[in-house]
C-alpha cells in the first residue's frame, strides 16, 4: 500500500499541475482575444441591435470573468456582468 501511495501522490500532484497550466494557458488565450473579439460584437450589436448580438457579448463577458482571480476586481466585474445581462433582456427580451 505504501509503495503505490509512493506511486500515486506525485502522478495526482502531476497531473493537477497540467490542469492549472492548461486552464491558465486558456485563459491568458481568452484574455489575449477579449479585445478583438470584444470590438467586433460591440460593432455587430451597434449594426444589428438584437438580443443574439447582445448575448455574444454577454458570453465574452462571463469567459473573462470566469478567467479572473479571486478578488475586487472579479467582484466588480461580475456586477457588471449581471447589469449586461439584465440590460440584454430589458432591451431584447427573455
Amino acid at each position: 500500500m505504501k509503495k503505490l501511495l509512493t506511486f500515486l501522490i506525485p502522478l495526482f500532484l502531476f497531473i493537477s499541475c497540467e490542469d492549472e497550466a492548461r486552464d491558465a494557458t486558456t485563459c491568458a488565450d481568452t484574455l489575449a482575444n477579449m479585445e478583438a473579439n470584444m470590438e467586433a460584437a460591440t460593432t455587430k450589436l451597434e449594426n444589428e441591435p438584437n438580443k443574439t448580438n447582445c448575448d455574444a457579448i454577454v458570453k465574452l463577458y462571463q469567459e473573462i470573468y470566469d478567467c479572473m482571480p479571486a478578488g475586487s476586481e472579479k467582484d466588480e466585474m461580475k456586477e457588471n456582468l449581471e447589469t449586461l445581462k439584465s440590460s440584454c433582456s430589458l432591451l431584447f427580451g427573455s
